[in-house]
């Protein structure tokens, strides 16, 4: 059975990375085709692109403060200054080598930190669900105020996902259910300051989109920022390619396209997005690093 198990795991990377590299292809030619206009776009809004970097530089930020806060186990807990260089470092991988995967780097140097793979695991998974739960529940809200068409099913659906997911985990301890055991980590009541930095989590996505979106002359509302956040979240977790490459770049061009800017500048905006998380990332790691060094020097 494990063997099995084992094989299905080592499938699915392989279909990963073949899909990933597909898409890369794909993504470069269509680059190609439309040669320099999209990046001179992009070079004209070096301002936007800055403060939508801060952003990403909070985002990441507040993610590693969201992992410390749902911790199962406490006394493996990690100095904030080393999730966040590992939070960074593991942002920079997932945008420069996606097929590696950020969470599989995250979760090495974790474990080489100390905290045990159990407690790892258990904790990424207590903070991905408390993300979906937010992300359904404001993305839910945010539906209804979103000008397209049939949104109002997708909202609904999205809220009581939301609701379910928050039943779950609350009464999970009741529940006697067989397959509950995949979940055990959920049942570990969550502390109530964990909550404002999920909600910060959401924001500040919600902040980074609304930015860059009206930054570049696509007028969105916040409305609909919120709703691309809450996407983003879902996307990270059900799209198979690594960090969701390919499929959300495509959905902020047809976003940005919608709101009135032209296919040069859409994707233009999207190149911000991607570079913008890099830039972050690579910023927040190199000074945490240099610091590093300095400390260790004296």
């Amino acid at each position: 059975m494990k063997r099995v198990l084992n094989q299905s795991q080592s499938f699915r990377r392989k279909l990963k990375k073949i899909l990933y590299l597909v898409v890369l292809f794909g993504v470069l030619l269509f680059l190609y085709s439309l040669g320099a206009d999209p990046w001179m776009h992009f070079f004209e809004n070096w301002p936007v692109f800055l403060v939508t970097a801060t952003i990403h530089g909070v985002a990441i930020f507040v993610q590693a403060v969201s992992f410390r806060v749902v911790q199962v186990e406490p006394s493996n807990e990690l100095i904030l200054k080393e999730l966040v260089r590992i939070w960074s470092f593991s942002g920079v991988v997932s945008v420069v080598a996606p097929v590696f995967a950020g969470l599989a780097t995250r979760t090495t140097l974790l474990v080489q930190h100390g905290m045990s793979l159990s407690g790892c695991v258990s904790t990424s998974i207590r903070q991905i669900w408390m993300g979906l739960e937010y992300a359904f529940l404001f993305g839910g809200l945010a539906g209804f105020f979103v000008k397209i068409p049939g949104v109002e099913f997708f909202a609904i659906c999205m809220i009581l996902s939301g609701v379910l997911m928050v039943l779950m985990r609350v009464y999970g301890t009741q529940i006697k259910v067989v397959r509950w055991q995949w979940l055990e980590s959920i049942k570990t009541p969550v502390l109530g300051m964990a909550h404002p930095w999920f909600i910060a989590q959401m924001l500040a996505m919600c902040l980074i989109y609304y930015v860059a979106f009206n930054g570049v002359g696509a007028l969105i509302g916040l409305q609909d920022a919120m709703l691309l956040a809450s996407i983003t979240v879902l996307a990270s977790l059900i799209v198979m390619i690594p960090n969701g490459f390919g499929v959300m770049d495509a959905l902020w061009v047809m976003v940005a396209r919608q709101s009135g800017l032209g296919l040069d500048e859409s994707v233009g905006l999207a190149i911000m997005l991607r570079l913008s998380h890099l830039a972050a990332a690579v910023f927040i790691w190199g000074m945490l690093l240099k610091f590093e060094c300095g400390d260790a020097a004296r």
